[in-house]
């Protein structure tokens, strides 16, 4: 089992929609979260601070972390967590992102 916890800095993107051309992405360089990641194959909890809740409420379909060291966790977000300051993602090696925002 490939265990995986971090807390600090994360280049977050926010995608909302899949169509192309309606597809809308919002960048948060920098922000403290705390991402926890049981294993392959598992839902990855996000835990976010009160400033992005706002982001949270327009339902990202989808989410992409960079951290620090380089590490790119994306996927599908699947859920919202019950008190509203983060969500569960299920990481997908082949999610792909644009390269122009």
């Amino acid at each position: 089992m490939n265990v995986f916890s971090y807390h600090g800095p994360v280049d977050l993107m926010l995608r909302y929609g899949e169509v192309p051309g309606l597809t809308r992405i919002a960048e948060r360089p920098g922000v403290e979260l705390e991402v926890n990641h049981p294993g392959l194959g598992q839902e990855v909890k996000v835990s976010i601070g009160s400033d992005l809740r706002l982001d949270l409420a327009k339902g990202p379909t989808s989410a992409r972390l960079q951290l620090p060291d380089g590490k790119v966790i994306a996927g599908r977000v699947v859920s919202q967590l019950v008190s509203g300051f983060g969500f569960m993602l299920i990481a997908d090696q082949d999610c792909s992102w644009p390269t122009e925002v």
